[in-house]
């Protein structure tokens, strides 16, 4: 006879119950035979005692015992321990409860008069099955362990990345602003930041890193740190781009870029200084005329190191402005939201919806242009990273 430990690869033990001393002594040589550790019972209730303590492997029980039945038994054991397998021992006449049993979570069955072939081939197919049973629970309890602790640590990176982005609009004399930063998920590589200058001036800065998730979230506090400190040293737009895209090449890892857009409102001399470095035009909106396209630009930033491939130009654009006049910057995450059909938005189309929207406040329009985006995808899932500014001269 082949012992169970060269068919199993595991320890198993075994529960038997049976209220006829006889039989439950026939059953635990048998199984003894097998090589796996046994228990024998003679009452159900001392049974599922000894479950409730430490269950076992799997359990073997009649279903006609005097006190708890073997149906009884079978309901209190998958409550108290549902990774023990259990299999009904029963009469040839009464099929139909062994059935019964498992359909009530009997994992098989054995008829009496027991047969050692048949009743191996069954003892050694739902000790296995309990085993990967079991397994199976304790893989989906780590997985959603592993899932709650990502979970909790991607709420705290989303708290850490919006503390680095402005919580409410800057207040500058001459200006408003609005904002909506909506990343694909918890977290993502999109920023944005008002960088207040002196005399009233207002640095508007708005990047998209590659990529998405965590690896871009990471990149995003890195740009961010280096831009804060250009941005706040460096006056000139171009200037400060040409020194970021410098520092940047230095640590960003090959292949990884970001896109961006730079500029300096001032509102005394009613002008906006600007350059951008590969991201979308900003688009200026004008009462009563066409929306202007700013798309004068160099190459994405921190891609190619200057030391190796040369010094790359960022143009420098000087834009006359009047009061009223509204300046839209977003991130390629809105103008390419598609619809259920694969439909992106497209410039065009958000063109479209900036003429009809244009007299809103800033923090009306960007918060209806992030509406409208959410309605042609169809659900309020992006996929992409969505930021849009708007920065309005009043004065």
């Amino acid at each position: 006879m082949t012992p169970a430990s060269e068919v199993l690869p595991f320890t198993a033990r075994v529960f038997v119950v049976d209220d006829d001393p006889v039989l439950a002594n026939l059953l635990t040589l048998m199984l003894r035979k097998l090589g796996v550790d046994v228990e024998a019972f003679t009452t159900g209730q001392a049974a599922l005692d000894a479950v409730r303590q430490d269950p076992p492997t799997l359990l073997l029980t009649d279903l006609d015992m005097d006190g708890l039945s073997g149906f009884q038994l079978l309901e209190a054991v998958k409550a108290a321990a549902p990774d023990v397998g259990v299999v009904i021992v029963t009469g040839s006449s009464a099929l139909d409860d062994a059935l019964r049993a498992i359909r009530s979570g009997a994992l098989d069955y054995v008829t009496k008069p027991l047969r050692m072939e048949n009743f191996k081939e069954v003892v050694a197919r739902t000790l296995r099955y309990a085993r990967v049973e079991s397994l199976n629970r304790q893989y989906l309890a780590e997985l959603t362990a592993r899932d709650q602790r990502m979970r909790h640590e991607l709420d705290l990176a989303r708290s850490i990345q919006l503390a680095m982005l402005p919580a409410e609009p800057p207040r500058r004399k001459g200006i408003e602003t609005g904002f909506v930063f909506a990343p694909s998920n918890q977290i993502g590589g999109d920023l944005f930041d008002f960088v207040e200058l002196p005399d009233e001036q207002l640095g508007v800065l708005l990047a998209d890193i590659s990529g998405h998730g965590v690896p871009a979230a990471l990149l995003s506090a890195m740009f961010k740190v280096l831009a804060s400190e250009m941005t706040r040293t460096v006056r000139a737009p171009a200037a400060c781009f040409r020194e970021l895209h410098r520092r940047l090449a230095r640590v960003f890892p090959g292949g990884h870029f970001a896109s961006a857009f730079y500029g300096v409102l001032d509102p005394q001399r009613k002008c906006f200084t600007w350059t951008k470095a590969a991201q979308e035009p900003a688009l200026l909106l004008r009462p009563g005329r066409p929306v202007e396209l700013l798309e004068v630009g160099g190459p994405v930033l921190g891609m190619f190191d200057p030391e190796v491939f040369g010094e790359r130009p960022y143009p420098e654009v000087e834009t006359p402005l009047e009061p009223g006049d509204t300046l839209f910057l977003y991130t390629d995450g809105l103008v390419e939201a598609a619809d259920s059909s694969g439909q992106p938005v497209t410039l065009p189309g958000l063109l479209a919806w900036l003429q009809e929207d244009a007299q809103l406040s800033p923090v009306e329009l960007v918060e209806r242009i992030h509406a409208r985006v959410l309605v042609h995808r169809g659900d309020l899932h992006l996929q992409d990273d969505f930021t849009a500014l708007a920065v309005r001269l009043t004065s």
